[in-house]
C-alpha cells in the first residue's frame, strides 16, 4: 500500500532524490510524494496529476540500487494508477528504458538523450490514440 508522507521526512531520508521545491516545502498542486522504506532499502517517487486521467512520474529514486525498492514502489504506483484508470508518463535515460519497458511503458519520443515513456491504463489499452 502507498502511504503519503510529509515533505520534511522525504527530504531527510532521500535528500538528493527530490527537487528544490520539496526542500523549500512548496510542492505544486496535484503533486504527491511517496516513500517505501525497510531495514535495508528505501525508495521515493514524486508524481504529478494524481486524481486525473494522466499521471506523470517526476522522480523515482532508490537506494541502494538493485535491491528491489524502486521496483516495489513502481509496482504499487502502477497498481494504484490501474485502479484509477490513469495512464502514466515519465522521462528517463536510455539506460533505464528497458527497465521501464518491463512494466508496460512504451517509447513515445526522444529528445537530447532522454526518452519519453508512456504506459496506458489497462482499461484504455485497446484505444489507438493512447500514447500519441
Amino acid at each position: 500500500m502507498l502511504i503519503t508522507i510529509s515533505t520534511v521526512l522525504t527530504v531527510a531520508l532521500i535528500p538528493a532524490a527530490f527537487g528544490l521545491s520539496l526542500l523549500l516545502g512548496r510542492e505544486p498542486a496535484g503533486r504527491t510524494t511517496y516513500l517505501l522504506q525497510d531495514d535495508r532499502r528505501r525508495a521515493g517517487v514524486v508524481v504529478d496529476g494524481m486524481g486525473t486521467a494522466r499521471w506523470e512520474v517526476k522522480t523515482l529514486a532508490a537506494w541502494p540500487r538493485g535491491m528491489g525498492a524502486g521496483t516495489a514502489l513502481l509496482v504499487e504506483l502502477l497498481n494504484e494508477a490501474d485502479r484509477e484508470g490513469a495512464d502514466m508518463e515519465l522521462w528517463c535515460t536510455r539506460f533505464l528504458e528497458d527497465w521501464y519497458r518491463k512494466f508496460g511503458f512504451v517509447l513515445v519520443s526522444q529528445r537530447l538523450g532522454m526518452r519519453r515513456m508512456h504506459r496506458p491504463s489497462p482499461t484504455k489499452a485497446g484505444r489507438p490514440d493512447v500514447g500519441v
